[in-house]
């Protein structure tokens, strides 16, 4: 066997072991879930609908909603019910331990008024080394722990 017909076979047989190795290096593996810790709340439950809001798609219901998620709040926790409607709203502040839970066709419709929105300031990052302050309009729904928004479909 020439020189050529040698080395021709011996990198046929290395590509050939290659292609039968390859499959079992490139099993994939089963990503890692995030461990999700269920989350308990009081059986209370506060409907906004008892708290003078209107779903009507028309109403500014911020102040009713934030009062209804504050009453909970200070009673322990609990459920604060969206029930079905189009409730226009501002930005809503979570509250510790109130579980925000809309019923099917319900809507929170934001409302397109920025003055409703506080500014508050903000990290831009440009590049790796050029960050910049700016102010940007607050969350639609911010708060701080153990909140919770649930949909009922």
């Amino acid at each position: 066997m020439n020189s050529f017909k040698k080395h021709y076979s011996r990198t046929l047989k290395s590509a050939l072991g290659l292609l039968l190795v390859l499959p079992q290096l490139c099993i994939a593996q089963e990503p890692a879930h995030p461990i999700v810790q269920q989350v308990e709340f009081k059986k209370d439950t506060l409907n906004i609908g008892n708290y003078g809001t209107k779903g009507d798609g028309q109403l500014l219901n911020t102040a009713s909603i934030n009062q209804t998620i504050h009453t909970c709040s200070e009673h322990g926790g609990g459920l604060v019910l969206i029930p079905a409607g189009i409730w226009l709203t501002g930005p809503i502040e979570m509250q510790s331990n109130v579980n925000l839970h809309l019923k099917r066709d319900a809507v929170l419709l934001f409302t397109k008024d920025f003055d409703q929105y506080k500014l508050v300031e903000s990290n831009i990052h440009l590049s790796k080394s050029n960050t910049r302050t700016a102010k940007k309009i607050s969350q639609f729904i911010a708060g701080s722990t153990d909140k919770c928004l649930t949909i009922k479909n």
